[in-house]
């Protein structure tokens, strides 16, 4: 059994470092909804499996399955403050910042952000998950070359697509049909342990999953985990 300390330190996902998530004019909107004339951003996942898999799970269970996101207004500079805001330059993964507890497994002390500090939902309430640095610069690469090639200027609407992510993904399918799928946010552990993904996002999901079920009741200030 995982010691409890181990288990808790994820709630500082969706406790500490990412702030309750009110309904927007996203998660308003019918599930599936692609709106008509908006330019897609169709991002090659290829080399960032891992990555795609935490942010589908974000988009899926967070954000009942939106697609539909906008480029952040501001460039660069809104990019910085939103990676402030969401809490990721404090480095909550590392163990020279990490209190009570360890990294969750070598090398994955990057924090990955949803939404993305490119978008203009980022920043305050973003979801942070821990991943390797290499694969986030991986996915930098992608997502950069994304809005180059779809031609998405700053503040403009786009409908999100992910391309080449891996056939034993269980978010990522779930989420890119026609219909997202979002009864794979209620499927047990043994459910989601027999589908064997190729990758770590699953055993991270479902910590998470069950340090939020075990920890919700608790304040953020009864937390110490962070510097």
């Amino acid at each position: 059994m995982t010691p409890l300390y181990k288990v808790l330190i994820f709630l500082i996902i969706g406790q500490v470092l990412a702030a309750s998530l009110h309904e927007t004019e996203n998660t308003k909107r019918a599930v599936g909804t692609k709106t008509v004339g908006t330019k897609t951003l169709k991002v090659n996942v290829k080399t960032w499996q891992d990555i795609a898999e935490l942010d589908c799970y974000a988009i899926l269970c967070d954000y009942n399955g939106e697609k539909k996101w906008r480029k952040a207004s501001g460039g660069a500079k809104a990019g910085d403050d939103h990676y402030i805001k969401s809490g990721a330059h404090l480095g909550p993964f590392k163990d020279t910042t990490l209190r009570k507890t360890r990294v969750i497994k070598q090398g994955f002390i990057s924090p990955e952000e949803f939404p993305w500090q490119s978008m203009e939902q980022g920043g305050t309430g973003a979801r942070l998950f821990p991943v390797k640095f290499g694969m986030q610069r991986n996915q930098g690469g992608s997502i950069s070359r994304a809005y180059k090639i779809a031609k998405i200027k700053d503040g403009e609407s786009f409908n999100l697509k992910f391309i080449n992510f891996s056939s034993t993904s269980v978010y990522c399918k779930a989420l890119f049909q026609n219909f997202p799928d979002l009864s794979v946010c209620k499927k047990k552990r043994r459910q989601l342990s027999l589908a064997k993904p190729s990758s770590q996002a699953i055993t991270i999901i479902l910590r998470i999953r069950k340090a939020l079920r075990a920890g919700s009741h608790l304040s953020t200030r009864r937390l110490s985990f962070i510097q």
